[in-house]
């Protein structure tokens, strides 16, 4: 059966770099699929994407798009392939034309009755119909969005990689762009590559999330066993807030013993925390009250060494009142301690 997208043994080295910026990466997508791809800066995330693209030269292996090789640069007059669109951080829209031209221009080689089809199809999809007489300083920062992600699907491409689509939104509208662009793509049933930064993104809008460093894979999973099972403490640590406990209290306390360089974490929320002295709660004292709306973080401090960060709902908690607490267990993160790649 052929793959819809097989990327094989990708690796790419820049002259100035002293490790390689994608090692040895292979991955498989499936059709209708959004993946994430997650990391830090400079851990290889936009420069596979540009490789998945056919836009820069690999070193080393091969991208395969339904079966045919997707050609590097050196074999084609004009990089890139016709079926895989990249929307880029700076929308690149045409400054002097309205939001129609901008859309029409990328149809100018077909038909025009498919240039309409698709017009009115992705003006619609992509809610832009009362805003397509208006120029690019006209729009608002998501609207100028959804036009660079219009722009994108109006060819009804098989591919549509997304580089940090978010990165030049204020916080509402991420917020309101993330469900949108979802949406969208779902509805035109394209097939999706989202690099980002924010964890949050990742986990909502992912089918599968492959999390990057020092440009090799470090797991490849659902949103859910991401968070929940990760498989070292660099994933755990780019997911959210953790509390890694020292390995004489986890023996201790806990009466769980650790393998050799294995740690032990627990998130926030998987803590529960009682004005009242229960049975089998530990003891402490708070030290730190952090407001976070509907929810805060208690950090409380339970030994000379050890201190926990808790999710709670909102209570009159105080600074140094006492204070009991339990660790789910059943919620624990176990990961070895030496999993991440090594710096060169």
């Amino acid at each position: 059966m052929i793959k819809f997208l097989e990327i094989d043994n990708l690796s790419k080295n820049y002259a100035d770099a002293s490790k390689k910026a994608v090692c040895e990466v292979s991955l498989d997508i499936a059709r209708n699929e959004l993946v994430a791809l997650v990391g830090e800066n400079g851990s290889g995330k936009t420069t596979l994407l540009k490789l998945i693209a056919g836009l820069i030269e690999p070193d080393t292996g091969t991208v395969h798009l339904l079966g045919a090789q997707v050609l590097p640069p050196s074999a084609k007059l004009i990089a890139g392939h016709d079926d895989i669109k990249l929307v880029f951080q700076d929308f690149q829209l045409l400054p002097n034309h309205s939001v129609r031209d901008n859309l029409r221009f990328v149809l100018q080689k077909y038909a025009l009755e498919y240039q309409n089809e698709q017009l009115a199809k992705i003006l619609k999809i992509c809610r832009l119909e009362a805003i397509q007489q208006h120029l690019p300083r006209e729009l608002s920062g998501g609207q100028k969005q959804r036009v660079a992600l219009a722009k994108a699907l109006i060819t009804e491409p098989e591919l549509l990689l997304l580089d940090e689509p978010f990165s030049q939104l204020d916080q509402p509208s991420r917020q309101a762009f993330r469900t949108e662009i979802r949406q969208i793509i779902r509805q035109t049933q394209t097939t999706a590559i989202l690099v980002t930064h924010d964890f949050q993104e990742a986990l909502a809008l992912a089918d599968r999330i492959v999390v990057m460093q020092k440009g090799e894979i470090l797991q490849i999973d659902s949103p859910q066993k991401i968070y929940e099972k990760p498989r070292t403490k660099y994933v755990a640590e780019i997911f959210g807030a953790i509390n890694w406990l020292p390995p004489a209290w986890v023996k201790n306390e806990l009466k769980i013993q650790l393998t050799a360089n294995q740690i032990v974490g627990i998130r926030p929320e998987n803590l529960v925390l009682s004005s009242l002295p229960q049975p089998n709660y530990f003891q402490g004292k708070v030290e730190a009250i952090f407001y976070a709306g509907f929810y805060q973080h208690i950090l409380v401090k339970i030994s000379a060494k050890v201190s926990l960060l808790i999710m709670t709902e909102p209570a009159n908690w105080q600074k140094g009142e006492l204070v009991y607490g339990q660790i789910k267990t059943d919620k624990l993160i176990f990961v070895a301690q030496q999993s991440e790649p090594e710096a060169s």
